[in-house]
């Protein structure tokens, strides 16, 4: 493992009893379960942000198309229907 940071972080008893028994299920610390929450955490929301700048981006372009919920929710149900 190459360099690493401290991180002090208030969590719940109970969130802190789970953690304890996956570590000891799984034969793994603490800290590399939290890090490898954390990793998830971090690239799902990196993902989500930016998806998100993404399509702000283009619904700021001049040809942008914008499309009524209602229609949209019909060729759904339309789609699913079939």
């Amino acid at each position: 493992m190459g360099k690493t940071a401290m991180l002090t972080s208030r969590i719940t008893p109970e969130t802190s009893n789970r953690l304890q028994r996956l570590a000891q299920i799984t034969q793994r610390s603490k800290s590399q379960l939290t890090e490898q929450a954390l990793e998830q955490y971090l690239d799902l929301n990196e993902w989500q942000i930016s998806g998100i700048y993404a399509a702000i981006d283009d619904a700021d372009k001049n040809d942008a198309i914008f499309v009524d919920h209602d229609e949209v929710m019909q060729q759904w149900v339309a789609k699913r229907e079939n």
